[in-house]
């Protein structure tokens, strides 16, 4: 099971290379952050990610996080509005079809002068009956071939 979910986030990070331009170029960045949930649950599909408290940087003390309503958080400010929606939840299959591991992908919208729209791909996994997110690709949502729109993660 965990040599599945490196594939499939590997595939889902590929940049395509068009032209006659050879070099890659990435617009992703990926880290792996052990943070887990206050939350006990005994199957990782219990977990109600569409009301599910999401931070940009987990573990983060300073960070307050966005706490989804029906899979979207919206907040305006004095300089503009800062909002999340939840584009993806799928539970990977392993040979037992008993998956203890969920990957969600955020949109994050954060404007102000200019705005700013990014993706957060996070891979949980329930460890110690605690929903853990264990590795976070953060993507521009503006490049060619993101978003889970994207071929690359429809194929997986």
């Amino acid at each position: 099971m965990r040599l599945v979910i490196p594939v499939l986030l590997l595939s889902f990070a590929t940049v395509h290379i068009s032209g006659q331009d050879s070099t890659v170029k990435t617009s992703y960045d990926i880290s792996i952050p052990n943070y887990a949930y206050g939350i006990k649950t005994s199957s990782i599909r219990d977990v109600n990610f569409k009301n599910l408290t999401v931070f940009w940087h987990p573990g983060d003390p300073t960070e307050r996080g966005a706490k989804l309503q029906n899979g979207s958080f919206q907040h305006r400010h004095d300089y503009g509005f800062e909002g999340v929606d939840l584009d993806l939840l799928t539970f990977p299959n392993d040979e037992s079809g008993a998956s203890q591991s969920a990957i969600i992908d955020l949109h994050w919208k954060d404007c102000g002068g200019s705005c700013t729209e990014l993706g957060f791909v996070q891979v949980f996994e329930l460890r110690l009956q605690h929903p853990t997110v264990v590795q976070i690709i953060e993507y521009d949502r503006h490049a060619p071939e993101t978003a889970s729109t994207s071929t690359a993660l429809q194929e997986c």
